[in-house]
């Protein structure tokens, strides 16, 4: 049985969505082909299209590959790219609007994307910049799961036992997802039902039996259910309450997993 962590958080990281965990055909981009192109297969693993641009731009190129290391971040096969850097995950599947790595290589300060202004950080450094087309192929790679040059996505392996530490993102109404081995951010939750609206998630619980994790609101008056294997919410009601604003906090789970209790701590709530 999977065991999971807890921990509510603001959010405070604009660059740090609903996601899936599994199996994908192989990612198809401009150049991909039968799997023999650099950084494909025992060496790398990357879809080659992507390979093309990480390994030969990134990697090879005397930065990010195990003997430099530079900023903790090795680029040089397609799973060390998900163990993160100094400043943690780079790539997060399913989320390029969560990709900082994406903030560092995006070439074009018009296309809507953020973009770092300053020539001595963007990537690749001191070298020429990624044309756009090469920067929608990683976006649109990351986008559909970063999936290796076999069509696996990150982090999906052992869905039902791998521990994992699920952090509320109040700010941001969104639940991160924490790989507990390699402490870096696998995955990002869209949770709340009201669009426009923050509905700051701010209490989350995990079943006994480890399948399920609940989140209630302090700005919404749902709760929520998410899959712990496939982290998806996979359930949404309306809680009924004779208070127009409701600050949903506490949730205690009874050890059957039948019942779900909810305390509203606002003046006038109830449970």
């Amino acid at each position: 049985m999977a065991r999971h962590i807890i921990i509510t958080s603001l959010c405070v990281l604009a660059i740090f969505a609903l996601t899936l965990s599994c199996r994908h055909k192989p990612f198809v981009g401009p150049g991909t082909g039968n799997g023999n192109g650099t950084g494909v297969g025992e060496a790398g693993c990357y879809p080659e299209a992507v390979a093309n641009i990480i390994v030969t731009k990134c990697a090879t190129s005397g930065c990010h590959n195990a003997a430099t290391h530079s900023g903790g971040f090795t680029m040089d096969t397609w799973e060390h790219l998900f163990d993160g850097g100094s400043n943690g995950a780079a790539v997060i599947p399913f989320s390029p609007e969560y990709s900082s790595l994406l903030y560092f290589i995006n070439p074009d300060s018009t296309n809507g994307d953020p973009y770092d202004s300053d020539a001595t950080t963007r990537m690749p450094l001191g070298g020429t910049p990624l044309s756009s087309a090469e920067y929608k192929t990683i976006k649109d790679w990351i986008k559909a799961g970063a999936p290796d040059c076999k069509g696996v996505v990150p982090f999906s392996t052992n869905p039902d036992t791998r521990q994992k530490i699920y952090m509320s993102q109040q700010g941001c109404d969104l639940v991160a997802v924490i790989d507990a081995e390699k402490k870096v951010v696998m995955r990002y939750i869209k949770v709340g039902t009201q669009e426009g609206v923050t509905e700051s998630p701010h209490c989350l619980r995990t079943s006994t039996d480890g399948k399920n994790a609940f989140v209630c609101f302090i700005g919404g008056n749902s709760l929520q259910r998410i899959n712990t294997s496939t982290d998806q919410v996979d359930n949404s009601i309306v809680i009924p309450s004779v208070n127009p604003t409701p600050r949903w906090n506490i949730l205690y789970i009874t050890p059957d997993d039948k019942n779900v209790l909810v305390n509203d701590y606002s003046p006038n709530g109830g449970s």
